[in-house]
């Protein structure tokens, strides 16, 4: 593990550099420690505040907990709040639940984030 940071710590400044205008960060259940999203300065930062590879509902206070870290080291204007990786199969239920989770969230005291990519689509 300490190589994948260590990679990081390479890697992230190198992409704050680039032309790459936003990153994805998987934060719910992994161990990304939050203060390597301090090497994307001037870059929008998504977080991960849900997992879609599991069945598992994250609850509010575990988003806004997720969020609030990321706040100590992203500026609010550049953070957004996300699902992990999207690309899992998961059943259509879940994940209208889990959308309503993060909308609950967003609502929640100390959340401080109300931006979300997906606005649009599945109520």
């Amino acid at each position: 593990m300490a190589v994948y940071f260590s990679k990081c710590e390479q890697v992230l400044p190198a992409l704050a550099k680039s032309s790459i205008q936003q990153v994805s960060v998987n934060c719910c259940h992994s161990q990304v420690l939050p203060h390597l999203m301090s090497l994307l300065e001037g870059t929008d930062v998504m977080v991960g505040v849900t997992d879609l590879a599991s069945d598992v509902m994250q609850t509010p206070e575990q988003m806004t907990d997720t969020l609030g870290k990321a706040l100590q080291f992203v500026p609010r204007h550049r953070l957004m709040g996300c699902t992990n990786c999207g690309l899992a199969p998961t059943d259509r239920a879940i994940a209208i639940k889990k959308r309503q989770g993060w909308r609950r969230a967003q609502h929640w005291p100390g959340c401080g984030v109300a931006s979300m990519p997906w606005q649009a689509g599945l109520t």
